[in-house]
């Protein structure tokens, strides 16, 4: 029996009861996990790339100063902190690349985001996130803050996106919580810890459900339930890849346009798959445009599988996605990076091929 109902709105919307429950289950547990790490004390190693960052970023804005009120002149010092700091860190960012890394999962490419807007108002610090998970290659619903030791049953690349605007205010409030009169020295162990590293969580989490889903529609092996004793997901594996075939089925028989599958995709914390990767498209570099289409060729690679199956979709439809296609796919884009053989043969495969079946004349490398 096919639970998925479909409403039309101002646009295509998709609406599935069940879906909501599993909405409902992830983030209930999610903020659990969060709340459970938030009350523990944990290690992390001095030698961790993020304890790093943060001591760069605490030297170089020192946070017993008064901050820079000047938006346009606090966004133009942090993306010059980001370029400044980026071949040491191994992170990269619009004109420098960066290495690949073992740092959340078993390879991870992480970058700075362009700082665009800055807003001084700093809000509830404990909520921000100062790094968000914008691809992976697994599959389990773990509530577990990401670490490699996790990703060698599912390993792929990783892409991860840090917002110094955001980690600063972070580090502030955490300052600003825990510095008294005779304080001489503010131990970040906990801002770390409990704050700054669960805050990845709700990101991680969003792209292993839409991993989950696309290996449901291409029959790929997924991966099985993991007990863990306080982060375990009470709700069994069989009963989200039924709501993701629901899912699929949907969007296989209906009239959805590229974008409606965009928009009506449902997310976990995001509204839909489209706002997990709603951002700015045009990256002004061929490094930056790589960083975008290494964090969205998998949701790229989704669309052509979903329109390979429907076959009243056209070319003429794909070109919905607009800049989103001809920033994923500009000429030799990812030759401005280093990636892996096997990550190039999977992206030929998975992007550059049928793409060109379709009648786009590209090359990736």
């Amino acid at each position: 029996m096919n639970f998925l109902t479909t409403e039309l709105l101002s646009s295509k919307r998709l609406v599935h009861p069940k879906m909501s429950y599993v909405q409902e289950r992830i983030r209930t547990n999610a903020h659990g996990a969060i709340d459970y790490y938030r009350n523990i004390s944990r290690y992390i190693s001095n030698d961790h790339l993020i304890v790093r960052l943060c001591r760069i970023l605490l030297t170089q804005f020192p946070i017993n100063e008064r901050m820079v009120t000047d938006p346009y002149l606090l966004k133009q010092q942090l993306n010059e902190f980001a370029e400044r700091n980026s071949t040491l860190l191994g992170i990269g960012t619009n004109y420098k690349r960066g290495a690949l890394q073992e740092v959340f999962y078993d390879r991870d490419y992480l970058y700075f985001k362009e700082i665009e807007d800055i807003t001084l108002e700093e809000g509830n610090w404990t909520e921000y996130p100062a790094i968000t998970v914008t691809s992976h290659s697994r599959t389990d619903i773990s509530f577990k803050v990401p670490e490699p030791i996790d990703s060698q049953i599912e390993d792929g690349l990783a892409t991860i996106e840090i917002d110094l605007f955001k980690l600063l205010l972070m580090l502030r409030g955490f300052y600003n919580q825990h510095v008294t009169d005779d304080s001489k020295r503010i131990d970040y162990t906990l801002f770390y810890t409990r704050y700054l590293l669960p805050n990845m969580i709700p990101s991680h989490l969003d792209v292993a459900w839409f991993n989950r889903v696309r290996a449901v529609l291409i029959g790929q092996p997924r991966a099985k339930e993991i007990k863990l004793t306080g982060l375990t997901l009470p709700t069994s594996y069989t009963y989200l890849d039924n709501v993701a075939e629901d899912i699929i089925d949907e969007f296989q028989r209906g009239s959805y346009s590229v974008a409606d599958v965009l928009k009506s995709f449902p997310a976990i914390f995001k509204t839909s798959v489209y706002g997990m990767y709603k951002y700015n498209n045009e990256q002004p570099t061929s490094t930056g445009r790589a960083y975008v289409l290494l964090s969205r060729y998998r949701l790229l690679s989704f669309l052509l599988d979903i329109t390979e199956t429907n076959p009243s979709r056209s070319k003429l439809q794909l070109t919905e996605m607009g800049q989103f296609i001809r920033t994923c796919t500009s000429y030799r884009v990812l030759g401005s990076i280093n990636i892996l053989e096997s990550e190039e043969s999977e992206l030929n495969a998975e992007v550059t091929v049928p793409l060109i079946n379709l009648g786009y004349k590209l090359k990736l490398f």
